[in-house]
């Protein structure tokens, strides 16, 4: 029961039908459930013809005494007493709610969200507040994932009023897919200014995301899904800073070849955030010549692995070559050389043509690499035997690595099944013995010719990061299976996501990377209270990540027992941190 805010407690003086009157002390609060405004009993004293026989006026005399312990409430209220009733029953409806979404509140307002969307509702005819939804989009994916519907059904899980209806929910999906490039323009400039961003380099890359229904779309569509499935997909490329904390995203067609998306996205946040030079990090599926070429064109810089496996036979030879390979770390070896390459651009014609461009190359071998690479292919083998043994163990998501292991194996490469062939299966030696000598090599081709080989391998290694982030997204945000189906809820959803993997990404930075992200959000997502009685709440979770978070964002998470109105108050505070990002 929440007590009114401004209610004091005052004498009543309550008629009864044989016309007496009786004194009690009593005090407004409002039902957590129904909303509904009551009176509680604090004191009984008695009928005003009884009371007579001790005091000259009881009503003088009892109201002096109530506004003496109204006085005392207000000067002791930081200590309260609790009565229970061990008969009072369950209320319906939802007595627990979460706490923790404030740390994400602290930050969605520090960055000026909030303000960034009244101010876009202004002059629109949306009857809903756009922001009070995304917010709940974000905190309910990363304290309780689940579909939009499912969301909005557990609104009441949390201490803040989610006051729309699921109707309004559907209809915000579309604003938000409409906004999506302008938040994410805003989220930049708020970062920069807050935290310094730096955008000297980036790390770039991409993933897919499947769909829970086999329809196709613009954006759904088929293609190499990246854990295998037959499902439609959808690619998204993801460009972070130095921190981890992302910059922008973009959407692509699921059929889309991962070396394809990256000029897209570097085009549009070169025009639309004003970047100066930039140095992008990405992996060998990045490492093409429309890539290279582009980056060199707008005066960029790049930072991209190779294969050794795929490298032509001069690069393979000269990295394998052991000459030359001086100790960088404990674990790892490097050479380097600046060579001349041709990347191929299309003209004016429509032709492509060669152009020669000089880059540093830098051979590197990794002992934990080499150690990594080893373990994974011995698995392999042993799958490999397997399908010596038995083709019907066969599974393209779980055997295709093996496959390659095997000689006389006919694989269809429209369906992916095997086909009966001719000549007898066996265990490939010479294939396996040709990968091994290849173990913990990799390459670096980069742009950037003043730097170091053991610079360069800092900064690759950092790539990391991004590959962190797709996980985190997809295990513990669980942002796939995609439920949605119109291409602008898609857009709207991955731009929660989005949203979702900033917060988190922010709040590491601000604990030092003391914890990773899955800490933290089962942190968050423990710090919930129950209604115990009155207007007084009890915590029952608390733990030195918790009090850190609290430690970052400026809130006591170890108290056991709140009353609304600080719980309110919070939340309150919560929000005025940087309310207005122009002043800042």
């Amino acid at each position: 029961m929440e007590v009114l805010e401004g209610s004091v407690m005052h004498l009543k003086k309550s008629p009864r039908p044989d016309g007496r009157i009786y004194l009690s002390a009593v005090h407004g609060y409002r039902e957590p459930n129904s909303g509904k405004t009551k009176m509680r009993t604090i004191q009984s004293f008695g009928y005003v013809d009884k009371l007579k026989e001790q005091y000259d006026d009881p009503i003088a005399h009892f109201g002096k005494v109530v506004a003496a312990m109204e006085a005392e409430r207000i000067a002791t209220q930081g200590v309260f007493e609790i009565r229970i009733d061990p008969n009072s029953r369950l209320e319906k409806g939802t007595s627990r709610k979460n706490f923790g979404f404030v740390a994400l509140s602290t930050i969605y307002h520090e960055l000026g969200l909030d303000w960034f969307f009244n101010n876009r509702r202004s002059g629109t005819a949306a009857t809903y507040n756009l922001s009070s939804i995304f917010k709940l989009l974000v905190y309910g994916r990363i304290l309780d994932p689940g579909s939009k519907q499912r969301t909005y059904r557990r609104r009441e899980g949390y201490f803040e009023r989610f006051d729309f209806s699921l109707d309004d929910v559907y209809r915000a999906l579309t604003d938000l897919a409409l906004l999506s490039e302008d938040i994410q323009l805003f989220l930049h400039e708020r970062i920069s200014k807050l935290y310094g961003r730096s955008t000297e380099l980036v790390y770039y890359d991409v993933t897919n995301y499947y769909f829970e229904s086999d329809a196709t779309s613009t954006l759904r569509e088929k293609g190499y899904s990246k854990e295998n499935r037959a499902d439609p997909i959808i690619q998204m490329g993801l460009l972070i800073d130095r921190c981890g904390i992302p910059i922008t995203f973009d959407l692509f067609k699921g059929n889309t070849v991962d070396c394809q998306t990256l000029l897209p996205v570097l085009s549009r946040i070169k025009h639309t955030f004003g970047l100066d030079r930039i140095v992008v990090v990405a992996d060998k599926g990045l490492n093409t010549s429309d890539n290279i070429a582009y980056n060199l064109i707008k005066g960029d810089g790049y930072l991209f692995s190779k294969s050794v496996r795929k490298a032509d036979k001069e690069l393979r030879s000269w990295t394998c070559e052991r000459k030359g390979y001086r100790k960088s770390s404990e674990d790892t070896f490097t050479k380097s050389r600046i060579a001349k390459r041709r990347v191929y651009l299309e003209g004016p014609d429509g032709k492509t043509k060669p152009v020669p461009i000089e880059e540093k190359q830098v051979a590197v071998w990794s002992r934990k690499y080499a150690r990594r690479q080893a373990k994974k292919r011995e698995g392999e083998i042993e799958k490999a035997k397997m399908l010596i043994d038995d083709v019907a163990r066969f599974d393209k998501a779980t055997h295709s690595g093996a496959a390659r292991f095997v000689k006389g194996l006919v694989i269809d490469k429209k369906t992916g099944e095997i086909l009966e062939g001719k000549v007898a299966r066996s265990l490939d030696t010479k294939r396996i013995e040709q990968e091994a000598s290849l173990d913990g090599f990799y390459i670096l081709t980069t742009s950037e010719m003043k730097k170091t080989s053991k610079e360069l391998v800092s900064l690759y290694s950092g790539l990391w990061k991004i590959e962190d982030c797709f996980k985190v997204t997809k295990s513990d945000l669980r942002s796939r299976p995609v439920y949605l189906s119109r291409d602008d809820h898609i857009a709207a959803h991955f731009l929660t996501c989005f949203m979702a993997l900033t917060l988190l990404r922010i709040l590491e930075m601000k604990i030092e990377h003391k914890y990773p992200a899955p800490q933290l959000i089962d942190a968050m997502r423990r710090c919930s209270a129950s209604h115990l009685e009155d207007n007084v709440w009890v915590f029952d979770y608390t733990s030195d990540v918790l009090e850190d978070i609290g430690s970052a964002v400026g809130i006591d998470f170890s108290r056991k027992y709140l009353r609304k109105r600080e719980i309110v108050k919070t939340i309150g505070d919560s929000k005025k941190k940087q309310a207005c990002p122009q002043q800042v």
